[in-house]
């Protein structure tokens, strides 16, 4: 009797890891079918898909104009986005579908829905979680289609107008959903996400990983400083995420100092590695034009907004300097993908020449085009913070609750950070953290994550560290124990169960070569010079002896 407790409890806690750390299989195949005609803004597509992520691997997003391309019996789930007011004619499609379905924004009059009815528009300044009972603010007032629904449907989500009424937001009969609102932007989009759990018939995980990530540590980060938070996390048997920028650049002196020229610094982050820390490149630089590492970006031109298209210091090329359009492209996308690559390489040839093994990573600023994201998924399997949106500005950027796989990210699963960082003077900084985390925690499978820069000092993490500590159903996340994979030529790292394997070639970089030198240069010198020495002494002896 014994032996089988004890095996029912290990099976049970063998499930409740593999939720915790996002290897529980998914097998859900989704369609996204979205009406937009004219300029594409495909923003809120891409926030529907960082949500519905978390619960399938295998999305497709086509245009309803692709309908007839696509055989919808392959599909499990169905996601329609109309981001448009126009005739469209997917009625009978959907309509033969035999799975769930899930309808968002304009032209739902066009369905045949009888459970709901559009009656014009309206504002709205909160949304409410009728399930729990949670209501939470608009940042500012959002258009919402003006719905009735009848006694068979199920209200899930309702909205505030102006003058302090609910009114019906989301919608349920059956298999059949309906969202009055086209824009996701949060708070509505994680109360989206929590609906995609029944929506799904995924199980809904109350235990929610939190993470604490030390940002921005250089070579010219204070190791002492650094050393004591490390001890600190140790004694708290706390894992944690190190955020590491190989080089530092000095924008007024023109100079670089490299992780080769800190070799203290260099010791206490192998001590950090081997006690509870997990390195995740941060950019190589994490600077494009002539800005201090650390303020500036490095894989998007913040000054024209755009992806990286030429060297920092070339005159702004556009449109007209080329014969076509598709030229203009090609050279742009073929310039940003070789510097990409370029970077990526020497940031991980770099920390691995140093014993030290990045995992994962985030991009500066979490700035960076989906082409960059399609470079970057070649050599990671793990990406963490939050996603550009659009290749239109660097601004929208976006993050779920969750964890999360979304098809414009290539394979690359996401880490979020959901609670933002401590402010450098901000007395109030850690106050605004904790209640991002009290509404968090309401939401399933959430994760309580946010970042901290050591310069900050130790006192300061003491105090976020217990704020994060004192919230319920939480556990440290360990980076080390997902299924991370990072490859360069010549190099290949992974992890799992809390295990890194490390396979390279014995030279694998230039750098690697060079630092290999620069010190066998002095120890043969001076290997030489003993070598002389004892020879000397001995001649020096036998002449003496035959005096």
């Amino acid at each position: 009797m014994k032996f089988f407790l004890s095996l029912a409890i290990f099976i049970i806690i063998l499930a409740q890891t593999g939720i915790a750390h996002g290897k529980e299989p998914v097998n859900n195949k989704v369609l996204i079918i979205y009406t937009q005609t004219g300029f594409e803004n495909l923003t809120q597509i891409r926030i529907l898909d960082s949500l519905i992520g978390h619960f399938s691997n295998n999305i497709s997003i086509i245009k309803d104009s692709q309908i007839g391309s696509v055989n919808l019996e392959q599909y499990t789930h169905l996601f329609y986005f109309g981001l448009e007011q126009v005739k469209v004619d997917l009625r009978d499609s959907i309509k033969r579908f035999n799975g769930p379905v899930f309808i968002i924004g304009k032209n739902i009059e066009q369905f045949g829905l009888s459970f709901v009815t559009a009656k014009g528009e309206t504002l709205i300044k909160a949304v409410s979680l009728k399930e729990k009972g949670l209501t939470i603010p608009l940042p500012e007032e959002r258009l919402a289609l003006k719905m009735e629904a009848d006694s068979t449907a199920q209200v899930l989500l309702e909205g505030m107008n102006k003058e302090g009424k609910n009114i019906p937001l989301l919608i349920r009969k059956d298999r059949f959903y309906y969202l009055a609102s086209e824009s996701l932007f949060n708070p509505i989009g994680n109360f989206l996400g929590e609906v995609l759990f029944p929506f799904f018939n995924h199980p809904k995980n109350n235990l929610h990983n939190k993470y604490l990530r030390l940002e921005d540590i250089n070579p010219k980060t204070d190791p002492d400083r650094l050393m004591e938070i490390a001890k600190y996390l140790k004694e708290k048997n706390i894992p944690y995420i190190i955020s590491l920028i190989p080089v530092y650049s000095d924008a007024k002196s023109k100079t670089e100092v490299h992780l080769s020229d800190s070799p203290k610094l260099v010791k206490t982050l192998r001590f950090m590695q081997n006690h509870g820390g997990s390195i995740i490149l941060h950019g190589y630089r994490h600077k494009y034009k002539d800005s201090e590492t650390g303020e500036g970006f490095e894989f998007w031109d913040v000054e024209n907004d755009r992806p990286i298209f030429q060297e920092k210091d070339e005159a702004v090329k556009k449109r007209q300097d080329f014969h076509s359009e598709e030229e203009y492209i090609k050279n742009s996308e073929d310039f940003e993908r070789k510097y990409i690559e370029t970077i990526i390489e020497k940031g991980i040839q770099e920390l691995v020449t140093h014993k030290l093994y990045p995992l994962a990573f985030e991009a500066p600023h979490y700035a960076m085009s989906e082409t960059g994201y399609q470079v970057l998924s070649k050599h990671f399997s793990t990406y963490v913070g939050h996603i550009q949106l659009t290749d239109q500005s660097w601004q929208g950027v976006y993050a779920p609750l969750f964890e999360t796989e979304p098809s414009y990210l290539h394979g690359m699963k996401v880490l979020p950070e959901t609670v933002g960082y401590v402010v450098d003077g901000d007395k109030n900084s850690i106050n605004e953290i904790e209640k991002k985390y009290l509404i968090n925690e309401n939401f399933s499978d959430a994760y309580i994550s946010g970042f901290y820069h050591p310069y900050l000092g130790l006192q300061k993490l003491k105090s976020l560290v217990t704020a994060f500590e004192s919230v319920p159903n939480t556990e440290w996340l360990d980076l080390k124990m997902f299924d991370n994979r990072v490859s360069v030529p010549g190099i290949t790292i992974t992890s799992e169960n809390g295990k890194m394997t490390v396979n390279k070639d014995f030279i694998s970089s230039e750098y690697e070569r060079n630092n290999f030198l620069k010190k066998l240069i002095p120890w043969t010198v001076s290997s030489g010079l003993i070598i002389i020495f004892i020879i000397y002494a001995i001649l020096a002896r036998r002449n003496r002896q035959r005096q």
